[in-house]
């Protein structure tokens, strides 16, 4: 009896599409997530981000890059914390917020 031999062939074009999809996705849900680092009290699971913005994981942590890239020269970062993410003061901004803290 002959063995049928089973090839997996890689298609870049399928990479391609999965690819733009994971960045469309990001950019729908990137003004989501940017409201939610904004509102949580605490660092935010990438997890629960997903599940708050229905989308998966990858689509949210694509999205939260995007957003470490914004505002890595701002005066607010995003900044990962106890197991999520959260929004922080920049380094940059360490004299005037110290300025108003330690009057």
């Amino acid at each position: 009896m002959p063995i049928e031999e089973h090839v997996v062939r890689f298609d870049p074009m399928d990479a391609h599409d999965e690819g733009e999809e994971l960045h469309a996705a990001a950019a729908r849900i990137k003004s989501s997530v940017e409201a939610l680092l904004f509102v949580a009290s605490e660092p935010i699971e990438t997890k629960r981000i997903a599940r708050l913005v229905g989308e998966d994981e990858k689509a949210v942590a694509l999205a939260l890059q995007q957003l470490e890239e914004e505002y890595s020269e701002r005066g607010i970062v995003v900044r990962e914390a106890g197991g999520g993410y959260r929004f922080a003061t920049s380094p940059l901004a360490r004299e005037a917020v110290e300025a108003y803290l330690l009057p």
